[in-house]
């Protein structure tokens, strides 16, 4: 494992000078960061039903609550971090990350997993369950036991790439800025449990996110 957040690490993450953070875990090609950059994401937190939400959610009123998202609401103002580690997906990743910062905003596609470890190198199962050409993914579990009802794996083979721990990257931008806003998005093929079950051992990194988006599988 690699120390947490040693220089090559801080160099690949770049965060100095981000007041707010989107870490978009599991890119894919991008679906994610353009719905982001749209103020989808907005959209999304305010229509969430009330039950993932603290019992004072119900009731406030509707600018009280448009309000406590606000921030979702410029997306132009947030650094976006996105991590991929399935190579075939990069190329479009990296395409649209070039046409923002063509645009002024700082985007990054770190290509990595992110997880609960921080490592050069983790194993994943990649598996591919389609022929179009983003019909693949990769993770640490069985992908049976990921996707329970389908699709049908096509192919699959082990590969190994680099991850980037959750907790040490929350810690490495409250170091950098202690008062940075951070929403934060999981959709990485079954290790979202391991994630949250670290943030829910460490409340004091759970309460640095102010925005989680997590797909549960």
């Amino acid at each position: 494992a690699a120390p947490s957040v040693g220089p090559s690490l801080r160099r690949l993450l770049s965060l100095s000078g981000c007041s707010r953070l989107f870490i978009d875990g599991g890119a894919h090609l991008g679906e994610s960061v353009r719905a982001f950059e749209s103020g989808r994401f907005f959209t999304c937190a305010i229509g969430a039903p009330d039950r993932v939400y603290k019992r004072e959610w119900t009731s406030l009123t509707k600018a009280q609550r448009s309000a406590a998202m606000e921030p979702l609401m410029h997306p132009n103002e947030w650094c976006v971090r996105a991590f991929e580690p399935v190579p075939a997906l990069l190329p479009r990743l990296e395409e649209d990350a070039a046409a923002l910062r063509a645009n002024g905003r700082d985007v990054r596609v770190i290509a990595a997993a992110l997880s609960n470890v921080t490592a050069s190198e983790i194993a994943l199962n990649l598996v591919r369950y389609s022929d179009a050409p983003d019909g693949v993914t990769a993770t640490t579990l069985g992908f049976a036991d990921v996707h329970v009802e389908g699709p049908r794996v096509l192919s699959q083979a082990w590969m190994r790439a680099a991850s980037v721990g959750v907790s040490d990257m929350l810690r490495h931008a409250r170091r950098l800025n202690p008062q940075m806003t951070i929403a934060m998005r999981l959709d990485i093929e079954g290790a979202e449990w391991s994630v949250m079950r670290m943030l829910a051992d460490e409340p004091e990194l759970l309460c640095q996110i102010d925005f989680l988006f997590v797909e549960f599988h």
